[in-house]
């Protein structure tokens, strides 16, 4: 009887560590290609653009990259997108409560992570074809009431 307790523990104790530890790869969106090297003050608009769309905050604005966080009940993601007239990098800078951790060489984190990184390079592309390539305004609203991420 012992011994079945002791496996039994054994066992919750390995699930709980496994619905808390990071499970996937972290994959970090591929770089955005600019075409006819547009102006980098409208590459940054148009990022802006992106990330207040989908309710990032702007951290930091240095002119040729720009921090930001998404910040959802606790979960934090922060990230780097570095641009010139070439292209916008994402790089992934640190989180809070996203199981982030490397794991033989390779940085995991919450699946959620992933999903806000796609999403953000998903506008950004958006936001450079409106704002870059149609000349449209970089001013944006976001929609009341809206779900981050």
């Amino acid at each position: 009887m012992a011994k079945a307790a002791v496996a039994l523990a054994l066992l919750l104790a390995a699930g709980a560590a496994q619905a808390t530890s990071p499970s996937v790869p972290l994959e970090l969106p591929r770089r955005i290609v600019l075409q006819d090297s547009p102006e980098p003050a409208r590459v940054a608009s148009a990022i802006r653009a992106a990330l207040t769309l989908r309710k990032w905050t702007i951290e930091s604005d240095s002119g040729s990259e720009v921090t930001a966080k998404l910040d959802v009940r606790g979960h934090l993601l922060r990230v780097r997108l570095a641009y010139d007239e070439n292209e916008i990098r994402f790089a992934y800078v640190d989180s809070v409560e996203m199981g982030y951790a490397v794991n033989d060489g390779v940085a995991l984190i919450h699946p959620t992570g992933n999903k806000w990184l796609y999403r953000l390079a998903n506008e950004v592309r958006e936001q450079v074809q409106r704002v870059v390539y149609e000349g449209e305004s970089a001013d944006v609203v976001p929609a009341a009431g809206d779900e981050p991420d």
